[in-house]
């Protein structure tokens, strides 16, 4: 509950001020206009251009986002990539790990807003404003709760996993 109080974001210190990165569907619907997808941050060579629009769709302060090619120069382009990352990472819905990962590559992994518009307003009967200003992770933990209090779908069961190596 505290944390649908408090949403999730990464702090960036800049200074004697503190920003915070948060990557909601507005962040992740400007980096799609922006020909970028939210998978583009974590490639192995990225341009600074790129690494400069993540860091501006993700800034919550106004005032960061007036001074954001000035924070980003005197920042650099490695702590605001790492810082990026992270809050890309805290906006993502965690893994199952118990899911067996599909090898194949899907042609379209962007992100079908309309349907998870659909599935957010529509079917949970929440406000527009409440769709956009929630992370992909919030979005995700809510449906979930919604399905299986509903009925949609069985709580998932969780497996308890041990090391038992070198136990007698």
């Amino acid at each position: 509950m505290l944390r649908e109080l408090k949403p999730l974001s990464c702090t960036f210190p800049f200074g004697e001020v503190q920003l915070h990165l948060r990557y909601d569907m507005n962040a992740l619907l400007e980096l799609e206009n922006a020909g970028l997808d939210y998978v583009d941050i974590f490639a192995e060579k990225i341009s600074r251009e790129t690494i400069f629009r993540f860091f501006y769709s993700g800034l919550v302060e106004k005032a960061g986002k007036l001074r954001a090619a000035e924070i980003f120069k005197a920042a650099g382009a490695l702590k605001v990539w790492e810082k990026c990352i992270e809050a890309v990472l805290l906006a993502l819905p965690e893994p199952d790990p118990l899911l067996i990962p599909n090898t194949k590559q899907h042609e379209n992994n962007g992100i079908d807003y309309a349907a998870l518009r659909c599935f957010v307003c529509d079917i949970m009967r929440k406000p527009e404003d409440f769709f956009w200003s929630s992370t992909l992770r919030e979005l995700f933990l809510r449906w979930e709760k919604f399905a299986v209090f509903k009925g949609y779908i069985k709580p998932p069961e969780r497996m308890e996993l041990y090391d038992t190596e070198g136990m007698d």
